[in-house]
């Protein structure tokens, strides 16, 4: 979030835009990022990254449109 205060507190137009564009691409990416592991969870009902065994063996299709 350093380079959003930067760029608010620069006051031209441009680092302005790319201030917002980087809140709303922090915004969506965070969120989708939760969405993952609430999927994860949802599908294997577990959180404990050394039993899953890697996210290929439990779901293959989530592991390749990852990649």
């Amino acid at each position: 979030m350093g380079y959003v205060l930067l760029g608010i507190f620069a006051l031209t137009e441009i680092s302005l835009v790319g201030a917002a564009l980087q809140m709303f691409s922090h915004g969506i990416v965070t969120g989708l990022l939760f969405a993952m592991v609430g999927l994860v969870y949802e599908k294997t009902h577990d959180r404990n990254l050394n039993t899953l065994g890697g996210l290929a063996r439990q779901m293959l299709l989530l592991w390749f449109v990852s990649v």
